[in-house]
């Protein structure tokens, strides 16, 4: 799989984690003002996750 390209697969499995996030994050707060949006939680746990360590991009000469 190359970047940018999610499996509707993994997508359904991110969209019921963000729902559960989403259900503690009220439990928790009262109510959902300042909850993580679906899209920020996409990128960070696609994106950010991966490529935010630097020794994770020096194989493929990452700058």
């Amino acid at each position: 799989m190359t970047f940018g390209q999610t499996t509707s697969k993994e997508l359904n499995k991110l969209r019921a984690t963000h729902q559960r996030y989403l259900e503690t994050y009220k439990r928790l707060t009262g109510s959902l003002v300042g909850a993580t949006t679906f899209s920020d939680f996409y990128i960070y746990r696609t994106f950010t996750t991966k490529y935010s360590d630097p020794r994770a991009c020096a194989p493929v000469g990452y700058r």
